[in-house]
């Protein structure tokens, strides 16, 4: 993953670096039903959607489904996995227009690289959003970008911080 600041695109090493011993510590990779499957570096090391660098091997591809920093452990889990048909965001921001009402019907991208998804917004409070995706195929992963093609909208994905930055279609 790179990150504009981190020269090397070392960004695990710089948290270690910068952090010293509020860095956790090495733990466990599990299944989505808690099987320990292997130990890991520690979940500053892994992302969502993350398949290559693992330093594991099961015989077939797997991929970090999620990281639980409660327990120290990052799921492993196939590609069908990390694909999601929702999510919900905070942090709105609206840029062009003042607000949204009901449910309106977005064009979003939740990568930079990413073609984009028609979902359908609701509000959910002052501050969130919830995105209902049309197909599956929509993985949001930490450190992302994304945006939503109608109007400009920014925000981040709950448990993921991902930017919601947009431009009008």
């Amino acid at each position: 993953m790179e990150i504009c600041f981190i020269p090397d695109d070392d960004y695990a090493g710089f948290i270690d670096k910068e952090c010293g011993n509020l860095v956790p510590p090495p733990g466990n990779f599990v299944s989505k039903d808690g099987k320990i499957l292997g130990r890991h570096k520690g979940i500053t090391h892994y992302t969502v959607g993350q398949r290559k660098g693992l330093g594991i091997a099961l015989g077939y591809p797997v991929f970090v489904t999620e990281i639980r920093p409660e327990t120290n452990e990052v799921v492993l889990g196939s590609n069908e996995d990390v694909f999601t048909t929702e999510l919900y965001a905070d942090h709105v921001n609206f840029m062009s227009i003042p607000d949204i009402e009901g449910e309106v019907k977005l064009k979003a991208k939740i990568r930079y690289s990413h073609s984009g998804n028609m979902c359908k917004v609701t509000r959910t409070g002052e501050d969130q959003i919830h995105c209902v995706f049309e197909r599956t195929g929509t993985c949001s992963d930490t450190g992302t970008g994304g945006c939503a093609l109608r109007w400009r909208l920014c925000c981040r994905w709950w448990n993921h911080h991902l930017k919601f930055c947009t431009e009008s279609y």
